[in-house]
């Protein structure tokens, strides 16, 4: 539901009578929810999972609802009032990927697991970033597609009451530090957090490139959703396909694998950065659209594909971090 209106930036600006520009609002202002709802859905998931997850899928679905509703309306304000909705819901999403990873499977398969999880989320950005420029092109589209996308969203409640089986998973346990303690304990090892500010920034560049891509690419290669739907679709595609090779067996060096993906995906950007640049302005426009799809797909792959490992490795290490509170790295 990100990209419900960011690659259709021309349509939804109509549809709300606001600019371009704007648009990109109905994916920002889900980041900006997400991060300080992360640190509550951290708190009370380790003591209540099975709410926590249900309360995802009941914000998620009221999300979906408004969104259809905002369409059809025209109203803006209800759409970024649906926006705060999927916010809440994806901090909920991204807390319970190493979540689910160690409490429903066993050490060898945790970092498959959390892999699985983070890109079947961007698997589900993929279709989206593809299918809705696609399929999408009057009002009237937007609107049946947005209804369509409630109900299968809804879906996911029933879902969630019936498969959902906390004693399938191992048991929460009965004391739990306090979040003030782990950060004191994890205070003492520096390293994790220089670790966690790198995986972070990095993170952020997967995020952010499908919500631009749209408004930046029309306005230097005047492209058309038509276009940018094979950008984000090539980004987010081989960002899915790379971080399940990286994940079906447990690198021995995560590290090395980590920083590997660090290098491409600044190489990608540098390289994307120069296609769209006036710098290359005299190259052929079919020249420069094809070097951007590889481009994109290069960043997308090393920027999305390293989640699932770092994810798991960046928990791992607090947990021996955690284990061992009088030692330093």
């Amino acid at each position: 539901m990100f990209m419900d209106f960011v690659v259709l930036s021309d349509l939804s600006s109509r549809t709300f009578a606001v600019d371009v520009g704007d648009i990109a609002m109905t994916y920002s202002l889900a980041l900006f929810t997400t991060l300080p709802t992360a640190f509550l859905v951290a708190y009370f998931l380790p003591r209540q999972s099975y709410y926590v997850c249900g309360a995802g899928a009941l914000f998620n679905t009221i999300g979906a609802w408004l969104r259809w509703l905002s369409a059809v309306q025209g109203s803006w304000a209800m759409c970024l009032a649906s926006t705060v909705f999927i916010g809440v819901a994806f901090a909920v999403c991204c807390m319970s990927y190493a979540v689910m990873g160690e409490r429903w499977f066993p050490p060898e398969l945790q970092m498959l697991a959390t892999s699985i999880g983070v890109q079947s989320n961007y698997a589900g950005w993929c279709l989206s970033a593809f299918l809705i420029p696609t399929v999408v092109q009057t009002r009237q589209d937007l609107e049946q597609f947005l209804l369509c996308q409630a109900v299968a969203v809804t879906v996911a409640i029933l879902l969630f009451l019936l498969l959902h089986d906390e004693s399938a998973g191992k048991a929460l346990p009965e004391e739990i530090p306090s979040v003030r303690r782990n950060l004191r304990s994890l205070s003492k090892h520096p390293k994790f957090f220089m670790k966690m500010a790198c995986y972070a920034t990095l993170g952020a560049v997967s995020y952010t490139i499908p919500a631009v891509q749209d408004v930046l690419i029309s306005e230097t290669l005047d492209a058309t959703p038509a276009f940018t739907k094979w950008t984000d679709a090539a980004f987010i595609a081989i960002g899915v396909v790379a971080g399940m090779l990286f994940s079906v067996r447990e690198p021995r060096n995560p590290d090395r694998l980590i920083l590997c993906t660090f290098v491409a995906a600044s190489l990608g950007l540098v390289a994307a950065s120069l296609i769209v640049s006036p710098l290359l302005a005299g190259t052929s426009l079919a020249v420069r659209r094809a070097a951007l799809v590889a481009a994109m797909a290069v960043v997308g792959g090393a920027s999305l594909g390293f989640l699932g490992v770092a994810l798991t490795h960046i928990c791992h290490e607090a947990d021996w971090a955690l284990m061992n509170k009088g030692s330093k790295h």
